[in-house]
């Protein structure tokens, strides 16, 4: 494996740690419980302030400015993690 890629895979390893925390300190649930596949809606009864504050602690914790209509779209953590690498400043 490439020098470039092995930084690429810890640069994402990273962001996906940081989103799963962000999550799990707004839900108040373990961190081991959440998957990429996690439905913030379905799998932990998420209402609009829910929502409103994981998108914020993204938008914090990443340096982004997410459009309500953008935000809407993010219903899983892959969603997170895909909108947040293809946005980062950081060189994923």
């Amino acid at each position: 494996m490439g020098v470039e890629l092995t930084i690429k895979l810890k640069i994402m390893k990273t962001i996906i740690e940081q989103i799963v925390e962000i999550i799990a300190r707004e839900f108040g649930i373990e961190e081991n419980k959440i998957t990429p596949q996690t439905n913030l809606t379905r799998d932990f009864g998420s209402d609009s302030l829910n929502q409103i504050r994981v998108i914020i602690g993204l938008e914090e914790q990443f340096d982004l400015q997410i459009s309500d209509v953008e935000a809407v779209k993010i219903e899983t953590v892959q969603d997170a993690v895909d909108y947040v690498t293809e946005r980062s400043k950081a060189p994923v």
